[in-house]
């Protein structure tokens, strides 16, 4: 074995014994992105009746609706050059996730205006630091490779994402505008089973645009019959998080 990739196996390794002692004890732990190699990220998303939804989502939480009783659920990938888990560096990241708006918890400390969201389904690399993080910690993870790619070389910018597993796979290209708002949100994401959550600060640069979807197999699309083009769109560039992961006792 080389000795860059000696390094990097071990390091993964020693990571993943942090984090499994972590959860032993029940003890937090912080996710952190570096602000000088920022991330980028790719949602799409639709609205969807909320029964169907909340299926989803299970007894921790209430999909968040509109007034036409519709809720928001999302498919998000990103991608980053590396990150921490509590100091260790976990290396490059990429990770993909279905999330869905819930309402504010009434049982919360958090502060007034904290998001609130469900992650039913989270995909990542099999055997990344970041997927085993999440599989520790509660959330369902499917694994497979997650690309995200972005180009502005045709003088349109575009981004695409496609989020893979053995039972399926999602492609997504969107068609992005040059404006940018600026994402500043402090939220928390609860798992589908009884106990993970995570979340903080996150920050980025975001533009809005138009997306088309396609999926095979078995995917958050077919399970929910979802045919037509995503009611949104969004890309975030110097995309960044300071985020705790824990157990919900």
């Amino acid at each position: 074995m080389r000795k860059g990739v000696r390094g990097r196996v071990s390091g993964v390794s020693a990571l993943l014994v942090i984090a499994t002692s972590l959860t032993a004890q029940g003890k937090p732990a912080a996710w952190v992105t570096d602000s000088l190699a920022p991330c980028a990220g790719l949602t799409v998303g639709w609205w969807v009746e909320a029964p169907k939804l909340q299926a989803l989502v299970g007894t921790r939480g209430v999909v968040a609706p509109r007034t036409d009783g519709k809720g928001l659920i999302l498919l998000f990938a990103t991608t980053c050059p590396h990150s921490t888990i509590d100091g260790t560096n976990t290396g490059p990241v990429a990770l993909g996730a279905v999330i869905v708006r819930i309402e504010a918890r009434k049982d919360s400390t958090k502060p007034a205006g904290t998001r609130w969201s469900s992650a039913p389904f989270t995909y990542g690399p099999a055997a990344a630091p970041v997927t085993e993080m999440f599989k520790l910690y509660g959330f369902a993870m499917g694994t497979g490779p997650i690309i995200l790619q972005a180009d502005s070389s045709s003088g349109q910018r575009k981004a695409r994402f496609v989020i893979e597993t053995q039972d399926g796979k999602v492609e997504a290209d969107a068609t992005l505008g040059d404006s940018t708002t600026r994402l500043d949100v402090t939220g928390y994401l609860l798992s589908g089973g009884p106990e993970g959550v995570f979340g903080g600060h996150e920050w980025a640069n975001r533009r809005f645009g138009t997306a088309t979807v396609q999926g095979s197999g078995t995917t958050i699309l077919s399970r929910l019959g979802l045919t037509g083009p995503p009611d949104l769109a969004t890309f975030d560039t110097r995309f960044g998080w300071n985020f705790t992961f824990s157990h919900d006792h």
